[in-house]
């Protein structure tokens, strides 16, 4: 209950300072399109997509081959590199479309952004493959291990990638040519993404530190010592930042103008043996995040209210949620998939795959995609 009553408090100045939502980037998905992790590149993990009212298992693709990458989504084909390398891309009947072969441990989520897909590797390589031609168009060499996912960033007409490495280092590489254009040389490892709020990126890393970077100079503008290392992304919605440190404590931000003007952690970790690891999803109205590996809470931003809290079906994991509309899609480790309504945490429906997932869903108008750690992709869409 104090931990609870520590969050309430922490939310309820959210409504007091106000909820100003900024544009999201061009490179948000729309219509058949889930470009990158979490659909837009605040990751904010909401979307106007509306899921199947009905939904129906319409295929499932079975590679056999293990995957810890989520799925993303161009003219409506799905595309995810498994742990291996080789990367597929599955058409809307459930065939096989696309395939090759890095050859290469891959595990982060990739981008795909006009028809090309940028793909960090665990050899420390930055690779954008044509889906088209079937062939790399460019490399580009990190000195560590990656396992963050790319985002998308434009400045002076230039778009350039954004990608963390485990060697200290923030990239910008130009999409056209694969040349650096700038980078921020940090204290430790970077594993998790980095999400766009303005000009800025924010990102956290193995030093416990959030760090928020002008991508028009690479220059850090201002940070944030967490209590532990930080391994997933954060989620931004407007002028604030939502960010989970390893030892299960979340921590919210308010910004302006590349600074932290203020700051509360607002979940206080209730066993330091948790690892907070996904991320919390972000609408105008709400923020639902993990409390722990067995609760999906959903908290007002405008007053702090705790509308509803949720036991979910197993465990919760890595696998972050998605608000579509007025619905929320998630799933747990042990497989089982679920819808609840996002107001009244009411189930409307859910599905056990019987396989463990730790990817986050994708999804399109009408339908959405689950990928289990086994390979196995499931498309969902209205029953008919």
């Amino acid at each position: 209950m104090k931990q609870f009553i520590l969050f309430i408090i922490g939310v309820a100045f959210i409504g007091m300072c106000g909820c100003r939502d900024i544009p999201l980037s061009s490179g948000t998905g729309v219509g058949e399109h889930w470009y990158l992790f979490r659909s837009d590149a605040a990751f904010s993990g909401y979307t106007k997509k509306q899921l199947p009212d009905q939904p129906a298992l319409k295929w499932s693709y079975m590679s056999d081959r293990l995957t810890l990458s989520s799925p993303v989504i161009f003219n409506a084909v799905v595309y995810w590199p498994d742990q291996s390398g080789v990367i597929r891309g599955i058409d809307p009947d459930g065939k096989l479309s696309f395939e090759y072969d890095l050859a290469t441990t891959v595990e982060s989520t990739p981008m795909i952004y006009d028809s090309i897909l940028y793909v960090g590797r665990k050899d420390g390589l930055i690779t954008a493959l044509s889906v088209n031609q079937k062939k790399i168009v460019w490399n580009f060499r990190t000195f560590g291990q990656i396992q963050a996912s790319p985002n998308l960033v434009e400045w002076e007409g230039q778009k350039l990638v954004v990608i963390g490495s485990y060697d200290h280092t923030l990239y910008f590489i130009d999409t056209q040519t694969g040349r650096e254009v700038n980078r921020f040389e940090g204290e430790s490892f970077i594993q998790g993404a980095a999400a766009l709020w303005n000009e800025y990126v924010l990102f956290g890393d193995g030093s416990s530190r959030l760090q928020i970077v002008d991508s028009r100079t690479g220059q850090a503008e201002d940070s944030f010592l967490l209590e532990s290392a930080i391994p997933a992304a954060p989620a931004v919605r407007g002028h604030y930042c939502y960010l989970g440190d390893n030892l299960g404590n979340l921590y919210k931000f308010h910004m302006e103008k590349g600074k932290i003007i203020r700051h509360m952690k607002i979940l206080q970790a209730s066993d330091k043996r948790n690892t907070f690891i996904s991320v919390p999803v972000v609408s105008s109205e709400l923020l639902i995040f993990y409390s722990d590996s067995e609760h999906l809470y959903a908290v007002s931003r405008k007053d702090g209210s705790n509308p509803w809290k949720y036991k979910v079906k197993g465990k919760a994991a890595e696998s972050a949620p998605v608000i579509c509309g007025d619905k929320v899609l998630f799933c747990t480790r042990n497989g089982v998939v679920t819808i609840l309504d996002a107001h009244k945490g009411k189930v409307l429906w859910e599905y056990d795959t019987g396989e463990e997932i730790q990817a986050s869903p994708a999804v399109i108008e009408g339908h959405f995609y689950i990928l289990t750690t086994q390979g196995t992709l499931f498309c969902f869409g209205e029953e008919n």
